[in-house]
C-alpha cells in the first residue's frame, strides 16, 4: 500500500474508535437514566401507593423495583468498562474513573432507596 492509502486506512480506524467511544457514552447514559428510573418508581410507588391491597404489594413492587435500578446500574457498568478495556488494547486513552464513581453513585442510591423503603 502507498502512504496516502494507508493513511485513509489509519483516518478510517481512528474514525471508527471515536464512533466506538461515543457509542459506549450513549449507552452508559442511557444504563443510568433507566437506573434511575426504575430507582425513582420503586420508591413512589412503595411511599406513595400504600393503601394498596393486600398491605405488602406496594413494598414488595417497590423493592423490586429498586433492585431492578441497582442490577441495571451493576450490568452497564461491567459492560462499559469491557468496551474501555477494549479500546485500550487498541490504544486509545480512554478514563474509566467517570464510570466508575458514577456507577458507586447508583449502587449507593440504590442502598439509600432500600433504606428509605425500609428493607434494611
Amino acid at each position: 500500500m502507498n502512504d496516502q492509502q494507508t493513511n485513509m486506512a489509519q483516518k478510517s480506524t481512528d474514525w471508527a474508535q471515536e464512533r466506538t467511544r461515543l457509542a459506549k457514552e450513549r449507552t452508559f447514559a442511557a444504563v443510568v437514566r433507566t437506573a434511575l428510573s426504575l430507582i425513582g418508581f420503586g420508591i413512589a410507588v412503595a411511599k406513595l401507593l400504600p393503601d394498596l391491597h393486600p398491605a405488602w404489594l406496594a413494598t414488595t413492587l417497590g423493592i423490586l423495583l429498586i433492585l431492578g435500578g441497582g442490577l441495571i446500574a451493576l450490568l452497564g457498568l461491567r459492560t462499559t468498562h469491557e468496551v474501555i478495556t477494549k479500546l485500550r488494547e487498541e490504544g486509545v486513552k480512554e478514563p474509566r474513573w467517570h464510570v466508575t464513581l458514577t456507577g458507586l453513585l447508583l449502587l449507593t442510591t440504590t442502598i439509600l432507596a432500600l433504606l428509605v423503603v425500609g428493607l434494611l
